[in-house]
């Protein structure tokens, strides 16, 4: 049996791989013999019919986990090896009978090629499989089940304030759970701020909203702790800009009267963050963020020029932000 199993989120695509595989084998056979998982990025895939074709070492059937398949993504990603792969041997395997091996391809993404002809060929014979990214009230469910499992309480903010720091990283949604745990039994906001890091994204999205809510020292402050951290200057630039070309996508389908749903999947982004944009896009016209993106793409242009130093470029970019953004050129670092 061939499968594909594709979603965004590593632990519940994992988890479903291993319901596959028990679903396959009993867990007493499921062993490095039973169950290989080989990466496809480090193996050709006619290296991979040799695995399927070997007789299981016990028991009658073995299951193959192929991960990092590169080959489904669109556009296709770039891999040292694929110009030594024998996609045409690998299709006609596939389209005959494979008596002694169920193969599961993974694929971390939503950017599927359906056009692939691996891909049509799954669809044809096997089974494919799409996991939805958990929302928001999905992500607070599967807290709420894990401090309750681990004896542990946590007020509602704390565990808004835990989904807002990890986003749809359901991986670290859990790790960090179970370090709260840990932690307290009891678990507060404050708690959640004490131990949970914000992703370099999120402080980047927090440091554009102090400075479109004309808080300029919160900005700063914001900033001036991620250089304690030594984060990269023109990386922070970088996500910023990101950040603002994703509120004015979300700003102009918000404008089409679409959903906070329906922006998300248009975007395939988390409904969270889109909810989160739109609140912060009332403060900011779509003319201002271009004057902002204006003022960034010099700045980048004159710090990868030698012409300023990084980190005093974007301090003086954050401190002239409100007239950046009125499109007073003088205000814009050159």
């Amino acid at each position: 049996m061939l499968y594909l199993v594709y979603g965004e989120q590593t632990l519940i695509l994992k988890k479903k791989i291993k319901t596959l595989t028990n679903e396959i084998l009993p867990s007493d056979l499921q062993d490095e013999f039973n169950v290989v998982t080989i990466s496809c990025r480090e193996t050709l895939l006619q290296d991979v019919i040799l695995e399927a074709i070997s007789y299981p070492f016990s028991g009658t059937r073995k299951v193959i986990i192929l991960r990092d398949c590169y080959f489904f993504a669109s556009p296709k990603e770039k891999c040292s090896i694929d110009k030594d792969q024998d996609y045409d041997k690998f299709l006609k395997f596939l389209g005959n009978e494979i008596k002694n091996s169920d193969l599961i391809f993974a694929f971390e993404g939503e950017n599927l090629d359906t056009k692939n002809q691996i891909y049509s060929t799954i669809k044809k014979k096997g089974k494919i499989i799409h996991l939805e990214t958990l929302d928001e009230s999905s992500l607070k469910g599967m807290g709420n089940e894990l401090f309750q499992k681990n004896h542990c309480s946590i007020t509602q903010d704390a565990l808004d304030e835990l989904v807002s720091r990890c986003g749809n990283d359901v991986s670290r949604f859990v790790n960090e759970g179970k370090k709260l745990c840990l932690y307290t039994k009891k678990i507060t906001r404050d708690d959640v701020i004490k131990l949970v890091s914000l992703p370099l994204e999120d402080n980047a999205f927090l440091l554009l909203n102090a400075l479109i809510e004309n808080q300029p020292s919160l900005a700063l402050r914001i900033f001036k702790d991620l250089m304690v951290q030594k984060e990269e200057p023109v990386r922070l630039i970088s996500l910023i800009a990101s950040q603002i070309r994703f509120l004015n996508q979300v700003t102009y389908l918000h404008s089409q009267n679409m959903s906070y749903n329906e922006i998300a999947s248009e975007l395939k982004a988390n409904p969270y963050r889109v909810k989160r944009n739109i609140k912060t896009s009332l403060g900011f016209s779509r003319k201002q963020i271009t004057f902002v993106l204006d003022a960034l793409y010099d700045l980048d242009l004159s710090i990868k020029s030698g012409k300023i130093d990084p980190a005093l470029g974007l301090e003086l970019f954050l401190i002239n932000f409100e007239e950046i953004k009125l499109g007073h050129k003088k205000t814009t670092i050159r």
